[in-house]
């Protein structure tokens, strides 16, 4: 339950700048979410078949914006436990003199 309190919470936030047909399916999305939470699937199913019929002119989005933003993540989260570990082998090595 706070689980998809707190996933609805986030959805309209990042609603706030959208247009009213994208609201209106994220809201039938939220509701499909809640459905399958509470499993009931064809209901949820349902509620997903009637987003695809009612708002066609969604765009789809690409996955080279998420892949570069996992990669660019990926490698700043490397190179600050390099930093991390190489300063702790420092002061540990330092130390033993």
């Amino acid at each position: 339950m706070k689980k998809s309190a707190i996933c609805i919470t986030l959805a309209t936030l990042a609603l706030a700048g959208c247009n009213n047909d994208e609201k209106n399916a994220q809201a039938r999305l939220d509701n499909a979410r809640s459905m399958y939470e509470q499993n009931e699937f064809f209901a949820a199913k349902n509620e997903i078949d009637s987003i695809r019929i009612l708002f066609p002119q969604l765009e789809t989005g690409s996955l080279w914006a998420a892949i570069s933003m996992g990669v660019v993540l990926f490698i700043v989260v490397s190179v600050i436990n390099i930093l991390a570990v190489k300063r702790k082998v420092l002061s540990i090595w330092m130390h033993k003199s």
